[in-house]
C-alpha cells in the first residue's frame, strides 16, 4: 500500500486566510496613558505573555482554515505482475532417448530430461506453456496453458512410448503453427531438447530461420551428447539462439536453470487508487484546542497584567 503526500481537496478556501491580517490592520488603535511608569516597565517585561493568546488564536484559525480545505491522502494499491510468456517445450521421443548416458548413468535420457523439465515448468508461474513431443513425426501433447499442473502431468507420462527416428523439420513447423493459432504474448520462447543428429534440407532450414526471426521467437537447443548435428546448430547460430551442451546427468537441470535465468520475466507495476483518507477532523481538533487555550489565557493569566 502506497500513500501520496498530503493534499487539499478545496485549496481555494485558504484564500480566507488573507483576510485575517486585514482585521488587525483595521483594528482601531487606542492608547491609555500610564499614571505610573512602573506599570509600563512591568508591561514591557511581560510582553511575551501578552502576545501569547494572540499567537495561539492565529494558529487556531490557521488549523481551522486547513480543516475547511479538507486535507487528505490518497491510498493506492500496487499490483506486481510478471510479464506473461508463451513457451513451447519440444521433447525428443525418438528411440535413442530410451538409452542411458554412456557409462554415466543407467537412467534413460528421457527420464533425466523429464524430471529436469518438470522442475523448470514449476518455476514458470504466470507464463503459458505448451508441450510437443516428436520422433519421425510431431505430436501436440498439450496446447498453451497457464495450468502448469496439466503440463506436469503430461511430462510425467512421456517416456512410455517412442516414435522412430529424429525429424527436426516437423516439430519446428508444428511449433510455429501453434504460436500462430494459440499464442497471446509478444514474448515467445521455443525450447528443443534432443539427442538427434538428423539433417535438415537447405530450403526447410532457411524457412525455419526466417520464421524464428520474423515471429520474434527466442530459441534454445538443449543438445544431449550431440556429435554431428550441424544443421540444427546452424539454425541456433543464425537466429542468435542459445545452444546448451549436455554431457552429464546434472547438466540437464543446469541447462533448464540457465534458460530460466536468461528468460526472467519483466515486472510491471500497476497502481490503482483505492480511497481518500480525510484528515480535517485532526486539524479541526487541534484548532479548537488552541482556541480554548487562547481563551483560558485571556481570562486567567492575562488578568494579572494591566
Amino acid at each position: 500500500m502506497a500513500l501520496t503526500h498530503l493534499t487539499l481537496a478545496d485549496p481555494y478556501l485558504l484564500l480566507v486566510a488573507v483576510l485575517i491580517p486585514l482585521l488587525f490592520l483595521v483594528k482601531r488603535k487606542t492608547f491609555i496613558g500610564y499614571s505610573n511608569l512602573n506599570l509600563l516597565k512591568r508591561t514591557l517585561e511581560s510582553n511575551f505573555w501578552v502576545k501569547l493568546p494572540t499567537v495561539l488564536f492565529l494558529l487556531a484559525i490557521a488549523f481551522l482554515l486547513v480543516a475547511l480545505a479538507r486535507p487528505q491522502k490518497h491510498e493506492y494499491e500496487e499490483f506486481k505482475q510478471l510479464e506473461a510468456r508463451d513457451i513451447i517445450l519440444v521433447m525428443d521421443l525418438s528411440y535413442s532417448m530410451e538409452m542411458g548416458l554412456d557409462g554415466e548413468s543407467r537412467k534413460r535420457k528421457i527420464d533425466i530430461a523429464r524430471e529436469a523439465a518438470r522442475e523448470f515448468v514449476k518455476k514458470q508461474e504466470g507464463s503459458r506453456i505448451a508441450l510437443i513431443v516428436f520422433g519421425d513425426e510431431a505430436y501436440g501433447s498439450w496446447p498453451l496453458t497457464t495450468d502448469l499442473n496439466i503440463i506436469d502431468e503430461k511430462l510425467q507420462n512421456i517416456g512410455n512410448r517412442f516414435h522412430g527416428g529424429t525429424n527436426f523439420e516437423k516439430p519446428f513447423k508444428k511449433a510455429f503453427q501453434h504460436f500462430e493459432q494459440m499464442g497471446q504474448s509478444q514474448s515467445k520462447v521455443l525450447i528443443f531438447l534432443s539427442d538427434g543428429d538428423a539433417p535438415i534440407p537447405p530450403q526447410a532450414k532457411a524457412e525455419i530461420v526466417q520464421d524464428i526471426i520474423q515471429k520474434g521467437i527466442r530459441f534454445y537447443l538443449m543438445g544431449i551428447q550431440l556429435t554431428n548435428a550441424r544443421d540444427i546448430l546452424d539454425i541456433v547460430k543464425s537466429v542468435g539462439g542459445k545452444f546448451i551442451d549436455i554431457q552429464k546427468e546434472a547438466e540437464f537441470s543446469q541447462g533448464f536453470d540457465e534458460i530460466n535465468r536468461l528468460e526472467q520475466s519483466a515486472i510491471t507495476v500497476e497502481k490503482t487508487e483505492i480511497k481518500s483518507v480525510e484528515f480535517y477532523a485532526v486539524f479541526t481538533l487541534v484548532g479548537l484546542i488552541l482556541l480554548l487555550l487562547a481563551e483560558i489565557l485571556r481570562n486567567t493569566l492575562m488578568m494579572e497584567f494591566p
